[in-house]
């Protein structure tokens, strides 16, 4: 199984403490921390993208979101062998081609590292804010992936769809072909999105129990792979390490390729002992 980690202090998520690394959102910390996970065999760091959350939904929605690009751009500048994962980028906040130049431009100073996370989006306020359709926003995300897919590899993108139609542009640097689409999501049509046009679903904030419901009921195919991220769910590894052995069994069980956990932290020097900890335990696991 493999480990991956939020970026640090770069969103502030509703049900988790804020302790001091998430409030100064220090950059050498941040390095700090991502360097050392890097280091304990963590596989990917992720960062999520919202461009503004309504006054009125921040109990719901929370509040800091650091640009996702700008982020991961700083942490491949610091690590050297962590792949670099958008999770997710709103399909319908962005032009194809544009998500294809900037992940793409990403991708090229990183060395390889990049692995696209994409989503539909479900905030309406902000869907109107930046001028998207929000009702159609489902479609429209289908057609984005395929025109994504399209431009893998060329150098010369051309697509004609419903809602996207260009004629050949030049894209350069552009995503590398066999570039993997992680699906985020919470709902079997995520699910069925990602077995169709991506290459990972990555169901967040839902119960083990749910994500393994959707799965039978789906029929997950074996070229699927599913990551977990229970966001709500801060795991305590170093004061519970019995309970995560159980929990690391549950998710091998579940055919999990991907661990995202948020860890119970009160300083930056504390979430790098728990991310090695919960690293020791997976890697002790086999």
């Amino acid at each position: 199984m493999k480990l991956g980690l939020w970026l640090p202090a770069a969103s502030l998520p509703v049900g988790l403490p804020v302790h001091d690394l998430e409030r100064r959102a220090d950059p050498e910390e941040i390095a700090a921390v991502v360097a050392a996970a890097e280091q304990a065999g963590f596989a990917y760091c992720f960062a999520a993208e919202h461009t503004g959350i309504p006054l009125s939904r921040e109990a719901s929605r929370g509040s800091r979101y650091f640009d996702p690009m700008a982020s991961l751009g700083f942490v491949a500048a610091r690590t050297s062998v962590i792949k670099l994962v958008p999770l997710v980028i709103v399909l319908g906040y962005h032009h194809p081609l544009s998500i294809v130049k900037r992940c793409g431009t990403l991708d090229h100073l990183s060395g390889g590292r990049l692995e696209l996370g994409l989503g539909v989006g479900s905030l309406a306020e902000e869907f109107a804010l930046l001028g998207a359709d929000f009702a159609d926003r489902g479609e429209r995300a289908d057609e984005a992936i395929l025109a994504i897919r399209a431009a893998m590899g060329q150098r010369v993108a051309s697509f004609s769809g419903e809602y996207y139609r260009y004629e050949p542009f030049i894209v350069e640097p552009g995503l590398r072909p066999g570039t993997r689409l992680w699906i985020g999501g919470r709902t079997r049509r995520s699910l069925r999105r990602a077995a169709e046009l991506g290459d990972v679903w990555a169901p967040f904030a839902l119960s083990l129990a749910a994500v393994s419901a959707m799965l039978d009921a789906a029929g997950q195919p074996s070229s699927t792979e599913v990551a977990y991220l229970p966001e709500r769910e801060p795991l305590d590894v170093i004061g519970d390490r019995e309970g995560t052995r159980r929990l690391l069994g549950d998710l091998r069980s579940l055919g999990v390729a991907t661990f995202v956990p948020r860890l119970v932290h009160e300083s930056a020097q504390h979430l790098i002992d728990q991310q090695a900890a919960l690293a020791t335990l997976v890697a002790e696991a086999g």
